[in-house]
């Protein structure tokens, strides 16, 4: 490394302590220096700024003369894990790679239809304040300072985790149209036809190499950037129909109850929840504000998807119909025919990260889901159950202490959307009235408030819900429930490296990947950053009517009939204030 690249690494770590001290907030940090999670995390714990349970743990062993190996083994971490907790030694840190720090300010500035779009602002949430005291903030005991204790966990996948995985996602109609040979649910002819006019070969389709740790809450917002959508209504993740069977056993309900906080979202009352980072303002670049949530750092403080609160949201369903389910031949339909749930029940997790979905390639055709899976995933939920089953027996007061946090951090999160919504719809003094003071310092304070619950709840989050053994072989993003997009996400390939520095990868198969791919890989694994690879077809666009609606617009918008002429360019004007180009994009653009 050169002097520049050192000069270069030691400011950064002087602007990540500089702008910690101003905002006390990691996830700021991140996103104003655009660097990742755990190099500021890392940062911070050398200068002593920022500590949590976890930390202090790896700390105590690392003093004790325990190496990483060692303590990896006892936390039951990976050594990567453990080695995100530890210190930089002094002289060490100028020797990392550097990240790409750099964001693209090539990408058109968004309409302010963008700001106003963002499902997160639809009204969702209520209408009532509620009072936050920040005056003793700093003297407040978070239950992950409270002692508890961990036992360790077994390693129930030895299979070797690949670094990098190739992802292909393609476009398909919604499961209840489509078949096997029609994934588009078109006609031969009208098939043809859509892929003239979309520009496509195969279909609207990309193939992009993501890091093993990108969760689904970070492919959530890239998915959003590779098809043109703009975030402006609800989305999940699901697996497809034969692999959610296997699992729950053909839809029983006590089946599906085993895996939920570990692989599936039961449907709690927090519709808020789910919109937690969508923290999007008019005047910014729509294109760089999704970018910053795919690259670099991948996390999610959803509460809503944490072990101990899906634990809860079924002890809370059982009691809604009276404790009717405990009939083990009860099923999923059953429960659905007493009850509405707000998400369907086909919803995996969104902090689960790939390695944790897809089976890395080479192991066959199909998913990995037989006997001696289930047999082992449940090993690994059922000593997470204990763990919080002993804790709510024998220390109460601890176990309510994490609901009551974590409530309290989804009521400030919507407290600051029904905040944003009155000054953004000119009810600023409702709000002064109210808090006799400034909105705007009312929204830092509260801002604030929620950034100490975050990083005090982190080892409680989806981030500490219990490993899910790689099974799938295909995944499915849904979108807009009224537009019904669906895309498909299938792993094509797998990598893996056993130099640090990334100098060299082999393929699923074994043999050694060319030069242009690993420069490539170098990228996903050393900077987190994914690569797209390959694009076929134009993108999408927001309340098109669907797949179906977006062939009939393609359809206008190419038509040489002079009747056509007007709706044509009325067509085009709307699609264009919809951030819709009709252009097609380089693969190496998409991202």
């Amino acid at each position: 490394m050169n002097n520049k690249d050192k000069l270069d690494k030691k400011k950064l770590y002087n602007r990540i302590v500089d702008e910690y001290l101003l905002t006390k907030s990691v996830k700021k940090v991140v996103e104003n220096l655009h660097t990742n999670t755990i190099k500021v995390r890392r940062v911070l714990i050398t200068e002593g700024l920022w500590e949590s349970q976890t930390s202090r743990k790896v700390g105590a062993l690392h003093s004790a003369g325990k190496s990483v190996k060692e303590i990896a083994k006892e936390l039951c971490m990976s050594e990567k894990n453990v080695q995100s907790y530890l210190p930089y030694t002094r002289g060490a840190y100028g020797g990392a790679k550097s990240l790409d720090a750099k964001r693209s300010d090539d990408y058109r500035k968004r309409m302010e239809q963008a700001a106003s779009n963002q499902v997160a602002i639809k009204g969702l949430y209520g209408k009532e304040f509620i009072e936050a005291d920040m005056s003793d903030k700093d003297n407040i005991i978070y239950f992950s300072e409270r002692k508890q204790k961990e036992e360790p966990k077994e390693q129930n996948n030895p299979r070797r985790v690949p670094n990098a995985y190739k992802l292909r996602f393609e476009l398909v109609a919604p499961y209840y149209y489509r078949t096997n040979d029609n994934l588009l649910d078109m006609l031969p002819e009208e098939e043809k036809t859509f892929l003239k006019l979309a520009r496509a070969e195969k279909g609207i389709i990309r193939e992009v190499l993501v890091n093993r740790e990108m969760n689904l809450h970070a492919m959530h917002y890239m998915i959003q950037k590779l098809f043109g959508w703009q975030n402006s209504h609800l989305h999940h993740f699901s697996l497809s129909q034969g692999d959610f069977d296997k699992i729950t056993n053909k839809k029983n309900l006590k089946e599906y109850f085993k895996y939920c906080g570990s692989l599936f979202k039961v449907s709690g009352s927090e519709m808020n929840d789910r919109f937690w980072d969508d923290d999007y303002k008019e005047g910014k670049s729509f294109k760089s504000w999704l970018r910053s949530k795919y690259v670099p750092g991948y996390y999610d403080y959803s509460v809503e998807n944490s072990f101990i609160r899906n634990i809860e949201n079924i002890k809370n369903i059982k009691k809604w119909v009276k404790n009717k389910l405990e009939d083990p031949g009860m099923t999923i339909r059953d429960l659905s025919d007493m009850i509405i749930l707000e998400d369907d029940f086909n919803t995996v997790i969104d902090g689960l990260p790939v390695c944790e979905i897809f089976k890395a390639s080479g192991y066959g055709r199909g998913s990995l889901i037989d006997r001696r899976w289930k047999e082992a995933q449940e090993a690994i939920i059922q000593k997470e159950r204990i763990k919080y089953d002993t804790m709510r027996v024998n220390d109460p007061k601890e176990y309510n202490a994490i609901l009551e946090d974590m409530q309290e951090l989804i009521d400030l999160r919507t407290n600051i959307l029904n905040i944003e919504s009155e000054i953004r719809y000119g009810n600023a003094a409702r709000v002064r009235k109210f808090y006799k003071k400034d909105p705007r310092k009312v929204l830092e304070e509260q801002g604030e408030m929620v950034n100490h619950l975050e990083m005090y709840l982190d080892d409680y989050m989806s981030g500490g819900n219990p490993e899910v053994i790689p099974f799938a072989e295909e995944l499915y993003y849904n979108y807009d429930y009224g537009d019904d997009w669906c895309v498909r996400i299938t792993c094509l390939d797998s990598y893996m490296t056993e130099d640090r520095f990334g100098s060299d990868f082999i393929d699923s198969k074994g043999d050694k990947v060319s030069p242009d791919l690993i420069e490539k890989l170098q990228k996903v694994v050393l900077d987190m950053e994914p690569v797209c690879v390959m694009a076929d077809g134009l993108n999408v666009m927001d309340d098109v009517g669907g797949l179906h609606g977006y062939f009939e617009l393609l359809r206008t918008v190419n038509s040489k009939r002079p009747e056509d002429l007007e709706e044509k360019e009325n067509l085009r004007q709307w699609a264009r204030d919809m951030g819709w180009t009709g252009r097609k994009s380089k693969a190496e653009n998409m991202l």
